[in-house]
């Protein structure tokens, strides 16, 4: 019985096992995918990396992450899948990374990998520079190999943190670069030196005899030490100057630098002649603040002394000239002779002491007399001639009054006048040769007979006696505040004020100046006109003042022309009213409506056209644009003109259209200044403080509007596009390959460079001469061959073949100016303020052109029609510059 039921139970159980083979396998409940690591991984590492992922039928419970037997991290899915990346941390030596991924039912999978950890301290390889030894600024290649366990922290001294395997440097001087390589498991260090050769900077090759030359020493960072074999060198804290010495020839700058070999650098000293100019007005008025009353010489020709040293011009509407040919003083007060010779007097420019000058018409040049009685800082500042030639000269030295010198003729010696009573005003020198002196000191008129030993007094005349005419027949007239008397036979005064005005308000009573026009008197009366007396009469309004002169406290002098009219000088220039009629023409250039107070831009045409934007002056406002053309000047624009009217951008377009571009508005005028449209203004800010218009070779326009902003207008666009902004951006130009070009300074300070389409602007080169022109660059402009060049405080400087920016040419220019201007055709011109100078390839040097005394300020340079060169002088005019 028993063996009956063991049977059927083995039966039974054959059975179900047959069953089970027979039924489909059953998928697990969560699934479990790893890609990495890999079992039996050996890595170089701390760390791993788990990825994969986990799926289920139901939503996952939890993911545990496990390093030999201990937990580390957990992820709660709560969704039926999930990625898997995970970083764990290893021990050293063999490691057992299990992952457990659970369901809500509480199904389970698990997936082991055995990982053996090993790490290493960092080791560098190498550390190399492509280059051994180079020039101040040049690149040099630093590349290095790291080995060992990362990630690694790369830092070089003095460079701060680097990336990758190499970057780019520019030593400015020998240089030990040191390389630290740090991570977790430990640091490694290298070395390696690049030796920069020291060199004179600028590289001089030829200088002017006598001149004064800046030298820098590039390539060093410890003190340098002179030596020259001719002139002198003068080391201030900071810079070093080199006097070349006066006798042409060869000499040598040797230079000891410390830690390493000296250097000599020979140069030739040349006697180089300043280049002959001749300075021709275009617009404005060439002596503006004239310190004397214009003359009018046997030719008709106007002569005046101004800002700009002399000027002359013809009869009628011809332009004013320079005329500072040998002129070796500055000018204080030209005189004419009786016997028709211009006489300057002014200060020698060497000892600063009393020197004259006279007219040589032959050599067209001016000469200076030999004759000098007086030493270092004396002023002489007034000349009066007498009968016969004979002349007085006022002198201000260093005592209380002046002194006045006596000469019976030219090339006669001086004599030193019997000692004033009093200070002297004006002087007078009668044809019978009795010297008349008038002071404010008491009002009071003196007399100096011929021959005698002492002064007369004549009295008090008009409150506060500035100035002492004669009248025809040689009786002296004294002007003041209040009226004007005259000295009668009987050495009494008559007063001749009758018919001026004597309630003046908040104006002054002054008699400013007077002239003796036909039969009458003429006076200047302050701001109320001008006033006319005929002999027996009392005075009458003869004219008004020129526009602009009645808002003006200076000075005015009057000059008659000879025909009945008379020119007035004054705060706003030179005036000419002619007999019989009523309004004054401006004595500028061109017939301009109002006193040139300088050009704010200049844009020029292939046919000659040019556009002028006009300074506003005090008083009336002149139209913003002047435009010239074969006909002459032309002044167009706003009649009533605002601030914001000055047009600081012109540029011209290809039909012969002019764009104007102001701090208010962008417009186009025609070609003959009529208003055609305005440009729009969406996207631009709505304040523009420096303006620039450029004009792309695709048609675009570019606007530089100040405080690092720039937009662009494309051709048919409605608005404006920024430009990616640079705070500190300057002078913008754009360059013979398209991309715009810009100085920046402040924490941008350099050359920079935006590529067409560029997200941001990059540096553009370096300097040799560390920190010497950071923040100094001014402007940019491309010579004929593309090269760059620059305008800094420390001079002009180029961008050579490796990237550097070096100082070009010997001379003031070399390292301190003004400005520059780059013509098409390749000439380069700078300013130091006071000169203009023109670059000379061959030489290497900057020349000065002559003909511009140092009493002149320079504004601005600019290239007129057919590359010429034009100055403008701010008040003093605009000039053309015609070299000879």
């Amino acid at each position: 019985m028993r063996r009956l039921v063991a049977l059927l139970a083995v039966g039974q159980l054959l059975i179900a096992c047959a069953e089970e083979e027979q039924r489909p396998e059953v998928e697990a409940a969560v699934r479990l995918h790893l890609e990495a690591p890999s079992d039996g991984l050996l890595v170089e590492a701390r760390d791993v990396v788990v990825r994969g992922h986990v799926e289920a039928d139901g939503p996952l419970a939890r993911i545990a992450y496990l390093v030999n037997g201990q937990e580390q991290r957990s992820d709660l899915p709560l969704s039926a899948y999930f990625d898997i990346e995970m970083k764990l941390v290893l021990r050293e030596g063999p490691n057992v990374v299990a992952i457990v991924a659970s369901d809500e039912a509480g199904n389970e999978a698990r997936i082991e990998r055995r990982v053996e950890s090993t790490v290493r301290a960092p080791e560098i390889r190498a550390f190399t520079a492509s280059v051994e030894r180079v020039r101040p600024g040049a690149p040099v290649e630093l590349a290095w190999v790291v080995e060992g366990t990362g990630p690694f922290d790369l830092t070089i001294d003095g460079i701060g943190t680097v990336e990758g395997d190499g970057i780019t440097v520019r030593p400015g001087h020998t240089t030990t670069y040191r390389l630290e390589a740090r991570t977790a498991f430990g640091v490694d260090t290298a070395v390696v030196d690049v030796q920069v050769q020291p060199e004179l900077v600028p590289q001089l090759r030829v200088v002017a005899a006598g001149s004064t030359q800046k030298l820098a020493v590039a390539g060093t960072a410890g003190p340098v030490e002179y030596e020259v074999t001719g002139g002198r060198i003068e080391v201030p804290e900071y810079e070093a100057f080199w006097v070349a010495p006066e006798e042409p020839g060869r000499y040598e700058i040797r230079v000891e630098v410390e830690g390493s070999d000296d250097f000599v650098q020979e140069v030739e000293v040349r006697a180089i002649e300043p280049i002959a100019a001749r300075w021709v007005g275009l617009a404005g008025m060439p002596a503006t603040l004239l310190d004397s009353a214009p003359v009018v010489d046997e030719a008709g020709r106007l002569w005046a002394v101004g800002d700009a040293g002399v000027v002359t011009k013809p009869a009628g509407r011809g332009s004013w000239i320079l005329r500072n040919d040998g002129l070796d003083l500055t000018p204080r007060a030209i005189t004419l002779a009786p016997d028709g010779t211009l006489w300057l007097v002014g200060r020698d420019m060497q000892d600063y002491g009393c020197a004259l000058a006279t007219w040589d018409p032959v050599t067209e040049a001016w000469m200076r007399d030999p004759e000098r009685q007086w030493g270092p800082d004396t002023n002489c500042n007034a000349l009066t001639f007498g009968a016969g030639g004979s002349m007085v000269l006022r002198e201000y030295g260093n005592g209380i009054r002046p002194v006045l010198w006596q000469r019976p003729g030219a090339g006669a010696a001086w004599e030193r006048a019997p000692a004033l009573p009093h200070w002297a005003g004006s002087l007078a020198l009668a044809p019978d040769g009795t010297l008349y002196v008038a002071t404010e000191e008491g009002s009071i008129v003196s007399r100096l007979p011929p021959g005698a030993a002492s002064w007369e007094s004549l009295g008090q005349t008009v409150a506060y006696a500035t100035d002492i005419w004669l009248d025809p027949s040689g009786m002296p007239v004294v002007t003041g505040f209040g009226g004007l008397v005259r000295l009668a036979a009987d050495d009494s005064w008559e007063d001749l004020s009758a018919g001026l005005p004597t309630e003046c308000g908040n104006l002054s009573c002054w008699v400013q100046s007077l002239a003796f026009i036909g039969d009458r008197i003429v006076v200047a009366h302050d701001s109320h006109g001008l006033y006319a007396r005929r002999e027996g009469g009392a005075f009458e309004t003869f004219a008004a003042l020129p526009p602009g002169e009645e808002l003006s406290w200076d000075d005015r002098k009057l000059v008659a022309d000879g025909d009945g009219g008379f020119w007035v000088s004054g705060a706003t220039g030179l005036w000419h009213l002619p007999a019989g009629e009523s309004t004054y023409r401006y004595e500028g250039i061109g017939g301009l409506e109002n006193p040139w107070r300088g050009a704010s831009a200049l844009a020029t045409r292939e046919d000659g056209s040019v556009a002028v934007g006009l300074v506003a002056n005090q008083g009336p406002k002149p139209r913003p644009v002047a435009l010239r053309t074969a006909s002459g000047w032309q002044q167009v624009g706003p009649a009533e003109r605002a601030p914001e009217d000055t047009p600081w951008g012109l540029l011209y377009e290809p039909d012969g259209s002019l764009l104007v571009a102001t701090s208010a508005e962008i417009y186009r005028l025609a070609p003959d200044g009529s208003r055609l449209a305005t440009l729009p203004a969406e996207g631009l800010p709505a304040e523009r403080v420096s303006i620039e218009l450029l004009r792309e070779a695709d048609g675009s326009l570019v606007l530089l509007a100040g405080a690092g902003k720039s937009f662009r207008l494309a051709p048919g666009a409605a608005s404006w596009a920024a430009l990616p902004e640079l705070p500190g951006l300057g002078d913008l130009v754009v360059a013979p390959d398209g991309s715009l070009w810009g100085a920046g300074y402040g924490a941008h300070a350099g050359v920079l460079r935006l590529a067409r389409g560029a997200a941001a602007w990059e540096p553009v080169g370096v300097s040799a001469v560390e920190t010497a022109l950071a923040g100094s660059f001014r402007s940019i402009a491309f010579t004929a061959d593309g090269t760059a060049v620059a305008w800094t405080d420390q001079g002009v400087v180029r961008l050579e073949a490796d990237g550097i920016w070096r100082r070009i040419g010997s001379g003031v220019c070399g390292w301190y100016l003004r400005g520059l201007l780059v013509t098409e055709g390749g000439t380069l011109y700078c300013t130091n303020e006071h000169s203009i100078f023109r670059f000379d390839a061959e030489m290497d040097a900057w020349v000065e052109i002559d003909g511009l005394p140092e009493v002149v300020w320079v504004e601005r340079l600019f290239e007129g029609p057919n590359g010429a060169l034009w100055v403008d002088m701010g008040t003093s005019g605009l000039f053309e510059v015609q070299l000879q």
